[in-house]
């Protein structure tokens, strides 16, 4: 429920620490530190928390995962995140 004082404001840190790193992962050369530098200071303190770390997609499978073109987004990422990781 928003507002819970037994969740407090963390579901809020997590949900924008994955959306920006959502954005490094598909959009690699968008840039959106440079428009927004204390939003890139916080997601660079918040994700080195161990918790973000231990989740955060393979180099690998984040190059593998990133759309192509504008025709293949939604196939190639679905099969690009349902392999294993190694």
């Amino acid at each position: 429920m928003v507002g819970d004082p037994d969740i407090g404001p963390y579901h809020r840190t997590i949900t924008l620490a994955c959306a920006l790193g959502y954005l490094d992962l598909r959009f690699p050369d968008y840039d959106w530190r440079a428009g927004h530098p204390g939003a890139g200071d916080w997601f660079a303190a918040t994700s080195a928390h161990p918790s973000l770390e231990a989740t955060r997609a393979p180099e690998a499978l984040a190059a593998e995962a990133r759309p192509d073109d504008g025709d293949s987004r939604g196939r190639d990422d679905e099969r690009a995140l349902a392999r294993p990781r190694p």
